[in-house]
């Protein structure tokens, strides 16, 4: 009957919706571990830029001491 069939698609309809959520859930958890790897990569890069900068400023001020000191 039409009653039944009706029935049976608002149940596949409410299971397919169910499955959808639960999908759904699953992505938002792998975006947050997503976000949460970019952050301390992102951190990451930072140290060792600023590392790497303060490595560039030394070699700045030895090239200006040997300069000076070819001077003299």
């Amino acid at each position: 009957s039409s009653s039944k069939q009706h029935d049976e698609l608002v149940e596949q309809y409410e299971n397919t919706i169910e499955k959808l959520k639960e999908e759904l859930e699953g992505v938002k958890a792998s975006n947050t571990e997503f976000l949460e790897t970019i952050d301390g990569l992102e951190k990451e890069r930072d140290f060792y830029f600023e590392k790497l900068r303060n490595v560039e400023l030394h070699c700045q001020e030895l090239i200006l001491l040997l300069g000076s000191l070819e001077v003299l």
